[in-house]
């Protein structure tokens, strides 16, 4: 869960415009001086820079004893949820998913979830990847609410379409196993070739288990030239070519 904390953190932090003080305590995070990024954060935070609100809720959710606080989190990441920062009404959705500071609640996280995704609809006009994967593993594991493989497939749909690795990955398990469709292994074959145009140490930090080069060679043993030829011409349809 910290390195999945670790990446949506680097995203916000990509996406939003530069600023010398969040790039500063950025840049202290880096070098592990946690006491100088909160030095650059807490002032901007204090005047209400949502960026600077969630990676003080970040720091205090994910590092270890004396700084950890869940407490400190919640409440940095409520202000910037307030402010309308997708990545902190994620993180307030997971923080009730796993109980940290707050009793486990899985319709609550859902809750922050689902506004988190209409926050990010509402100023991109598309939803989020990290907030349509973490909706969706809910639906497949069913803690706390019923499973539902529809919505599951659902959720993941939209994070892979909006380039999520691991929900990629997991389509292409889907097609080619037939977990709740069809077996279709040229879609498959086309979902682990997306999976695959990420880094191994991305993909397998969000499930260890996970090797797409692998997934895509087994695969592909056991397709028809005609299937090999549909999956190629899915690829070059989007402009890719397959990555072995």
């Amino acid at each position: 869960m910290r390195f999945f904390l670790l990446l949506i953190l680097i995203a916000s932090f990509q996406s939003a415009p530069a600023h010398a003080g969040y790039q500063d305590g950025w840049d202290a995070l880096k070098r592990q001086n946690w006491r100088e990024a909160l030095n650059q954060w807490e002032p901007l935070a204090a005047a209400g820079d949502a960026r600077a609100l969630y990676a003080l809720g970040w720091l205090y959710h994910t590092s270890g004893p004396p700084l950890r606080d869940y407490a400190k989190a919640k409440r940095y990441y409520e202000d910037a949820a307030n402010r309308r920062h997708v990545k902190a009404t994620l993180a307030l959705g997971l923080l009730h998913q796993d109980g940290l500071g707050v009793r486990p609640d899985t319709i609550k996280a859902l809750d922050y979830m689902v506004r988190a995704e209409q926050f990010a609809e509402a100023a991109t006009g598309a939803g989020d990847k990290d907030v349509e994967y973490a909706i969706a593993q809910i639906y497949v594991k069913g803690q706390g609410v019923p499973r539902d493989y529809g919505l599951a497939l659902e959720w993941h749909e939209k994070a892979a379409r909006h380039n999520h690795p691991a929900s990629q990955y997991f389509l292409g398990t889907v097609h080619e196993t037939g977990w709740g469709v069809e077996v279709d292994r040229p879609l498959a074959y086309y979902w682990y070739s997306l999976a695959n145009r990420h880094s191994p140490s991305t993909l397998s930090s969000f499930t260890p288990e996970a090797d797409a080069k692998a997934a895509l060679a087994k695969l592909e043993s056991a397709m028809s030239e005609i299937e090999i030829a549909r999956a190629r011409k899915m690829l070059q349809a989007k402009g890719l070519t397959p990555r072995r």
